[in-house]
């Protein structure tokens, strides 16, 4: 306050100061700048750290290092609670309609690719 100065400093990337006279006119271009940023950041992680399985011996090997892991579903209990007692993984989100692959547990037809993930 004595220098008549705004510090913005977001958890990672550089640090902005600013006179009081320039905040209002700069304020949201910083801030839409920090969102594309962490909006990358986030893009960038998420796709180094999802992976797809059609087997299930693959799935769990996959599964125990984190993450995500698409993987076919037929849209039964039966096979979504067999996977979470034994890997501790959930679906988290369906993410299409799909018929090429086979449930990991059943065998049968897929009706869904999902994500399945472990909470942490």
């Amino acid at each position: 306050l004595e220098k008549k100065q705004l510090e913005i400093s977001p958890r990672v990337g550089a640090k902005y100061f600013l006179s009081q006279e320039d905040f209002l006119t700069r304020i949201e271009s910083i801030l839409d700048e920090i969102q594309k940023e962490r909006t990358e950041d986030a893009k960038s992680f998420r796709e180094a750290n999802t992976f797809f399985s059609e087997d299930y011996k693959d799935f769990q090997e996959k599964i125990e290092q984190g993450g995500f892991v698409v993987a076919p579903w037929d849209n039964t209990l039966e096979s979504a609670l067999k996977i979470q007692q034994e890997t501790k993984a959930t679906i988290r989100v369906i993410k299409e309609e799909s018929t090429a692959y086979k449930d990991l547990i059943t065998g049968k037809q897929s009706k869904y690719l999902v994500y399945f993930a472990k909470s942490y």
